[in-house]
């Protein structure tokens, strides 16, 4: 069993296997996640981000003509890959157990996702924050959680309760 990477690891994961960005764009939006989850979209400024990623401002600008263009880009790898990576390790670490009780499995589950929600408390509270704003974003999430809730956690419920567990 694989420890669970972090958000902001499987993003960088996800970031690296994208062919049509650049380095230096992978970089900016690297950063950027990384400024916006810990110090909030509205607080993160373009120096910031282009110091953080390495970059002059104008290679920044030269991409995302604004702000929001770069958040707009933050949030495609995470459904390009960051997110089904996040759910196969969690189907990996968590419902690879082999659950005796439908009890035991919401136990195990609420319990694993608390841990990963604390190691991953900035970058969730971006994800939140856009959820409020952004109803594409709102829409994306909701479909992914639908399917994966279809493939990992449904099967799990209907096989114990056919064993009356």
């Amino acid at each position: 069993m694989s420890e669970e990477q972090t958000l902001n690891e499987v993003y960088a994961d996800t970031l690296k296997k994208m062919e049509n960005l650049t380095e230096k764009q992978k970089k900016v939006l690297q950063a950027s996640l990384e400024l916006f989850a810990s110090q909030g979209f509205e607080a993160t400024t373009s120096q910031q981000i282009a110091k953080r990623a390495g970059v002059s401002v104008g290679s920044v600008y030269h991409t995302f003509p604004t702000k929001q263009a770069i958040l707009v880009a933050v949030l495609a790898p995470i459904f390009e890959g960051t997110m089904d990576t996040v759910a196969n390790q969690f189907n990996d670490n968590t419902f690879g157990k082999g659950f005796e009780s439908v009890e035991e499995l919401v136990k195990v589950t609420i319990a694993d996702r608390f841990y990963f929600a604390d190691k991953n408390i900035n970058v969730i509270r971006l994800m939140l924050g856009q959820m409020l704003v952004n109803s594409v974003f709102v829409e994306d999430l909701k479909n992914f959680f639908e399917q994966q809730a279809k493939q990992l956690v449904l099967p799990t419920i209907v096989r114990l309760q056919a064993e009356q567990k």
